[in-house]
C-alpha cells in the first residue's frame, strides 16, 4: 500500500509539471551527493495511525473535510470504507536536486501548485491496488518540525514540501447503499479534521 500511494504521487508529479520525467524521481531519501541532470526526491519518510480522538491536531492541513473526499463512491454503489479497520497517514518528503538556489525555487514552485489543485487523489488517478476505496485525502502538511527531519536525515535543511495522504487499511467491501443513514454516519471511519 505505501508502494502503491508513492507511485500515485509519482505519476502524478511527472505528469503535472514541465520539468519532471518519471525518470527524474527518486524515491530515496534525500542525499548530498554529485548528480547528473536534474529531479526530484520523493522520500516517504512516515506512516501512522490517524486515531479520531487525535485528529484534529495532526498537523495536517488544507482545504479538503469528509464530506469533498467521501463524495465519491466507487463503481456499482460499493464501497470498502464502510468497514474500515484504520486510517492511516502516510507522508512524503519533496525536495530537489540538481537545480540552482532560484532552479529549485521554481521548481518547487510548480509542485506546489500541482499539489494545491488536488485535495483529494482522484479514483481515476490512482494505481490499480488503490481503486475501490474512493478518493484519498492529499494534504500539505504544516507542522512538520523540518529541522528534526533533517537533522535524522543527516543533511542540512533545505526547501521542500511536505505532503500527507490519508488511506483506509483493512476491512471488507459494503455495500453503502443498504445501510440506514444514522448507521453509515457511525460505521464510517473518521477523517482528520482538516483546518
Amino acid at each position: 500500500m505505501i508502494a502503491a500511494v508513492t507511485e500515485t504521487l509519482a505519476e502524478l508529479l511527472a505528469g503535472g509539471t514541465s520539468f519532471i520525467e518519471p525518470h527524474q524521481i527518486d524515491l530515496e531519501r534525500p542525499r548530498d551527493r554529485d548528480r547528473e541532470g536534474t529531479g526530484i526526491y520523493l522520500y516517504c519518510y512516515d506512516f501512522r495511525a490517524c486515531h479520531s480522538d487525535a485528529a484534529a491536531g495532526d498537523g495536517v492541513r488544507g482545504g479538503s473535510t469528509e464530506s469533498d473526499c467521501s463524495a465519491d463512491e466507487p463503481a456499482e454503489g460499493r464501497s470498502n470504507l464502510g468497514n474500515v479497520l484504520q486510517w492511516f497517514h502516510i507522508s512524503f518528503l519533496i525536495c530537489t536536486w540538481g537545480f540552482s538556489a532560484l532552479g529549485q525555487l521554481r521548481a518547487l514552485s510548480e509542485l506546489i501548485e500541482l499539489l494545491s489543485q488536488h485535495s483529494c487523489l482522484p479514483e481515476d488517478a490512482l494505481v490499480a491496488s488503490l481503486r475501490g476505496r474512493g478518493r484519498l485525502p492529499l494534504q500539505m502538511a504544516t507542522q512538520v518540525e523540518p529541522s528534526a527531519l533533517w537533522h535524522t536525515l543527516g543533511l542540512p535543511m533545505r526547501p521542500a514540501i511536505y505532503v500527507t495522504v490519508q488511506i483506509p487499511v483493512g476491512g471488507e467491501s459494503v455495500d453503502l447503499g443498504s445501510l440506514e443513514p444514522d448507521r453509515l454516519q457511525s460505521d464510517l471511519p473518521p477523517l482528520a479534521a482538516f483546518s
